[in-house]
């Protein structure tokens, strides 16, 4: 069973002691830093980061818990800990998730490219800063 599938569950549970409205945020963000510094490559790095939030509106007040443990226990574990800061029942609204909506078109994937090139752009970069100006004397690409 896959989260989007699990999902109802999971806002079912946040919304157990009421709230108006209850919404699941799910992100994996992999990244990888260059750090060119007097022209030279200084750290590359990379890693990816996953996690989640589950937010609940209850009248006037917003309640949030998030986790990095994006399994089906992780995730009720967090809906019952905005469950716990509402009092009485309400109505819970269903939407259906439609990922083209949120799509957002790339002109390059970062993932895509090897570090190789991103090496090159850094390189490019720093040098198309030190040759906007000769005062230009320090330059730090990331």
């Amino acid at each position: 069973m896959d989260l989007v599938t699990q999902a109802p569950d999971i806002l079912a549970r946040a919304l157990a002691n009421g709230g108006d409205f209850a919404e699941l945020y799910l992100e994996e963000k992999t990244q990888t830093s260059l750090r060119l510094e007097r022209g030279r490559i200084e750290r590359v790095s990379s890693g990816t980061d996953i996690g989640a939030g589950i937010r609940l509106l209850y009248g006037d007040l917003t309640l949030y818990a998030h986790t990095n443990d994006i399994s089906f226990d992780g995730l009720v574990k967090a809906a019952d800990t905005v469950a716990a800061g509402a009092h009485a029942p309400k109505q819970q609204y269903c939407f259906e998730y439609t990922p083209e909506f949120f799509a957002t078109p790339v002109r390059f994937r970062p993932h895509e490219i090897s570090t190789e090139q991103k090496v090159q752009f850094a390189v490019a970069a720093d040098h198309a800063a030190r040759a906007y100006n000769p005062r230009v004397t320090q330059v730090q690409v990331m």
